[in-house]
C-alpha cells in the first residue's frame, strides 16, 4: 500500500493496490484508508520522506513475529547529522 503517490500510478507493482481519493484527504486519513484496505499481517506506516536502513524492515517484522503480544512495533530515529530523533510524545491532557 502507498499512502502518497503523487503523480501517476504507472510503474507499480501489480501486486500493489492503488487506492484513489476523490479529493486529497490528509495524511492520516490516506493511512487508516488504506489500513482498512489491507489484507497482510503487518501494515508500514512511514512518512514520505522516510529512508529505511537496508534490513531496517525486515528486522521490524523479525520482532513483532517474536513478540505476539506486541501492538505495534518502531524503529529508532535519527536526524541525518546523527543524533537520535525523539518519535514518542504523550497525548496532550486536558
Amino acid at each position: 500500500m502507498i499512502a502518497n503517490l503523487p503523480g501517476s500510478a504507472e510503474g507499480v507493482p501489480a501486486d500493489v493496490l492503488v487506492l484513489n481519493n476523490t479529493r486529497p484527504l490528509a495524511f492520516a486519513a490516506n493511512v487508516n484508508a488504506g489500513t482498512a484496505a489491507t489484507t497482510g499481517d503487518y501494515v508500514l506506516v512511514a512518512n514520505p520522506d522516510a529512508v529505511p536502513e537496508p534490513g531496517a524492515i525486515a528486522e521490524l517484522v523479525a520482532f513483532a513475529d517474536t513478540h505476539p503480544r506486541a501492538g505495534l512495533v518502531g524503529p529508532l530515529v535519527f536526524w541525518p547529522d546523527g543524533r537520535w530523533q525523539p518519535t514518542l510524545r504523550r497525548f496532550p491532557t486536558v
